[in-house]
Order: C-alpha cells, then structure tokens, then sequence
C-alpha cells in the first residue's frame, strides 16, 4: 500500500510540478486541438493507432503481469 501511495504522490507532484512550468493555458490549449477536424490527419491518426496498440501491450503487463504475446 506504501507503494502506490508514494506512487501517486510522485505521479501528482510531477504532473503539477509540469502543469506549473509549463502553464494551465497552454496545456489545456493543446488538448483543446485533438477535437478539431484539422488535426486528425493520416500521421496523427497512425500515431494514435500506435499509442494504442503499445497501451494494449503494456497495460496487461503492468496492471495483472499477463503477457499478450
């Protein structure tokens, strides 16, 4: 339990350490473009395809240590 405490604390403190670096407004602006029609061009769409497949790989792995393979 000590684990995922001092996980999610690091996983905030990180994230808001960033957010204030970097700014609120700006990153809320960037993920403001994934629901416009413009952004979703052939490369975006073959990234996020890749995203997903590496997220259907990984996650098992992290979350119940299965490989899918």
């Amino acid at each position: 339990m000590t684990e995922i405490a001092l996980a999610l604390f690091l996983f905030a403190a990180l994230t808001a350490l960033v957010y204030a670096h970097v700014g609120l407004d700006n990153i809320l602006r960037s993920y403001r473009i994934w629901f416009e029609e413009d952004y979703w061009v052939n490369y975006n769409v073959v990234e996020a395809i890749a995203w997903i497949a590496k997220a259907a790989v990984v996650f098992p792995g992290l979350v119940w240590k299965r490989e899918i393979w």
